[in-house]
């Protein structure tokens, strides 16, 4: 067999331009390959993100009923509760954001309408959700009792600026009463449209007490340093908690549509994907075919002067897999430097495309991932390619009439 290789190799640099030539194709269709794939992976990992950071959480620690029935009756009561000594415990968990939300009504003078209080702890709700980056009015969180961030459309409805008061009044923990006056600290633009007419960010001391719930949370959200570790991470905290009086959800779990939705764009970036790959596969047994032609000739001398043809399509073969393998690690070799660039500079958008991403929340900007799973699945996907368009040297071989392929015919 080494020898096998040694004169596939020798074959293939008897022609330099030739074998140069295919090597780029195969270098080309490796680099496109992986800077599309690397895009649509970044800038989906991005949504993702950006979603999970302005929502639930990669992580969420709630009452096991919670979910099926938001309810505040159905709250944590973490009064000489180990949970955080758990979540501290455990590797790979970042930022812990306690919360309690629920609904109330929102009333100045004679306007009024139902909204979401969210009863954060605004230290590090910042580090999870930047909202002290979404500040258009006003300012952060200072700490004074009953301040409040209300986003820039409920503030319009309500006929709220800095500093004006307005009330909160609903039902709180097991049917009490909830009344509180609120001072609107700052206003913000949480940029879809749904949370600027409907949320209003507390401290969660003043909602624990707006809603007669002292020490307990609808849920404590968690972020983790690596999303790919996310069920191991939920599987560890299970483990470790009492699952009659806490249950652990992962994302996924409580943004179903949106996960659905993200399935959808799996396809359509699989096509896009797939169509690339069919352009590529098109230009590599191009490739191929004229080099075939080309060494008819060749062929039959070595054929007529006594080499089986098994054997020459076994010296074919392996030359196919190393102009693969050549040609494929020459792509990652060319896209590695731009995609490190592109992963930490990742290109600004303008225009309406721009528009549309801050509509959502989103940075507008393409994202690059830089990961060595895709880029050694890429690298397998051309070598596959490659291995498998090796039948057109094959069958050429197999089918060759080497009598007339030496007059020229």
């Amino acid at each position: 067999m080494r020898a096998y290789f040694k004169l596939a190799w020798r074959n293939l640099w008897r022609n330099r331009r030739r074998t140069l030539i295919t090597i780029s194709s195969i270098c080309f269709a490796m680099f496109f390959g992986l800077m599309m794939k690397s895009m649509i992976t970044g800038t989906y990992a991005n949504l993702d993100n950006a979603m999970i950071k302005s929502s639930t959480g990669y992580l969420q620690i709630q009452n096991p009923k919670y979910w099926d029935d938001k309810n505040i009756d159905n709250s944590l009561d973490l009064n000489g509760s180990d949970i955080m000594e758990v979540v501290n415990s455990t590797p790979g968990i970042g930022t812990k954001v306690p919360k309690l939300d629920y609904f109330a009504l929102a009333s100045t003078g004679n306007i009024t309408k139902g909204v979401a209080i969210i009863g954060t702890d605004a230290s590090v709700e910042k580090e999870m959700s930047n909202m002290d980056t979404k500040v258009l009015q006003g300012q952060y969180f200072s700490g004074k009792a009953g301040a409040a961030m209300v986003p820039k459309n409920l503030a319009e409805y309500l006929e709220l600026e800095v500093g004006d008061t307005f009330v909160l009044f609903g039902q709180g923990y097991h049917g009490v009463t909830a009344a509180g006056k609120f001072w609107a600290e700052g206003i913000i633009d949480l940029r879809i449209p749904m949370m600027n007419n409907t949320l209003i960010y507390i401290q969660l001391e003043d909602a624990q007490f707006l809603f007669g719930a002292e020490g307990r949370l609808t849920h404590l959200s968690i972020m983790i340093d690596d999303p790919n570790e996310l069920y191991a991470i939920q599987e560890e905290l299970t483990s470790k908690i009492d699952a009659s009086n806490y249950r652990v959800m992962n994302w996924k779990e409580m943004n179903a549509d949106y996960v659905q939705m993200a399935s959808s764009k799996d396809v359509s970036s699989g096509i896009m994907i797939g169509i690339l790959y069919l352009i590529v596969g098109f230009g590599i047994f191009g490739t191929l075919f004229m080099m075939t032609l080309e060494r008819r000739r060749e062929f039959s001398v070595m054929i007529s002067i006594g080499m089986k043809r098994f054997k020459l399509s076994i010296v074919v073969f392996i030359e196919s897999l190393l102009l693969g393998m050549v040609g494929g690690l020459a792509g990652i070799g060319l896209s590695l430097p731009l995609l490190a660039y592109l992963h930490k500079h990742p290109i600004p958008l303008s225009g309406d495309i721009a528009t549309m991403y801050e509509a959502y929340g989103v940075e507008p900007e393409y994202h690059f991932a830089f990961a060595a799973d895709f880029i050694i699945n890429q690298f397998l996907v051309i070598f596959i390619l490659c291995v498998v368009l090796s039948i057109v040297p094959i069958i050429s071989v197999n089918r060759l009439n080497f009598v007339n392929a030496l007059r020229g015919r």
